[in-house]
Parts: C-alpha cells; structure tokens; sequence
C-alpha cells in the first residue's frame, strides 16, 4: 500500500463530523506527527466538501503539486495520519490504483491527552529530560572545582540545545515507527 504513483486516482469519504478542528490539529496534533501530516490532513479535507460523504475521483499528482511534496512525504505523511486515527486507507490496486482516504475527526484535547501514545511519548521525552538535568547537576557540581570552572557555561548549554533538538524530532520518528509495527 506504499507504492504511490502520481498517476494514481483516490477519494476521500468524511467520517468526521462537521466541526472546526484546526487548533486541536495544530496545537496537540502537530507536534506529534508533523506540519506535512496536519496539511496532508487538511488538503484532502479540501478535497471534500464537509457536507457530502464522499469526494470527486483526484489524482495523487493534483495532490502532490498542491502540497509540493514527493511520493515518500507523502506515503510518510499518510502512515502518520493513519497510526494517530486520523486516516484510513484502502487501496485497489491495478494498472492505475485506486486509493480510498477516509477521513477521521481528531480527538477532544481531553481523549487526546489520554491517548496511549501520546503519554508514552511524553513520558520517554520527559525520562530523558530529566535524566540530562540529573547528569548535568552531578557534572556541574564536579566541574566547580576544576581548571573547566570557565567552560561550565558552555557544557550547561549545549546539552539542552541538543536535547531540544531531540525532543522536536522524535515525536514524528516515533509516530512514524509505531505505525509500521
């Protein structure tokens, strides 16, 4: 199901109920899974108009070119919209495929913050924060009396910066790797 072809043709049905969603995608959704994923989601809302069931016939070109994205953004975007339960994907394949995307609502911010996977990736990135402010005190604490006393600045800030760096990447790693098994 991974084997997109700009040529290929999908619709897309709503499930979702009609409602605006836009600060639930972007201020809980988004970290998680990405901005290409939040507009993937919202283009093919575009595509359908929230009072019909189901769209017109696209090709994934016209979608490619809207987004200006590539088959892999893409594919990676879907399988992230897919493992939060946002997405559902079936696909016939043939000379051309035909792909069906059914549209889900997102979660209340309640039932999101309780999602399973939202509190295991909370709960891995805050260990980890607090496992590299544990180290960074003792380490600190050793440093004061020694020759690197005028480098204690710098060794206080670079850890953070790249934890900082890890925590905006692997929310959608982790989306991304939970939906392939």
């Amino acid at each position: 199901m991974n084997n997109v072809l700009p040529a290929d043709e999908f619709i897309v049905i709503n499930k979702t109920t009609i409602q605006d969603d836009r600060r639930i995608l972007i201020c809980l959704y988004e970290p998680l899974i990405g901005a290409v994923s939040v507009s993937l989601y919202n283009a093919l809302c575009v595509y359908l108009d929230r009072l019909e069931m189901m769209s017109v016939e696209h090709t994934h070109n016209t979608l490619l070119n809207n987004m200006m994205i590539s088959v892999n953004e893409l594919v990676d975007a879907r399988t992230k919209l897919e493992a939060i339960g946002l997405l559902k994907t079936y696909v016939k394949e043939g000379s051309v495929n035909s792909f069906v995307y059914e549209l889900y609502s997102p979660m209340s911010a309640k039932e999101f913050l309780e999602n399973p996977i939202f509190m295991k990736v909370n709960r891995i990135l805050t260990v980890c924060w607090g496992c590299l402010y544990l180290v960074m005190t003792i380490a600190m604490y050793f440093l004061m009396g020694t020759a690197l006393l005028p480098f204690t600045g710098i060794l206080s800030s670079a850890p953070p910066a790249i934890m900082g760096i890890f925590t905006a990447w692997f929310p959608g790693w982790y989306m991304a790797r939970w939906a392939r098994g």
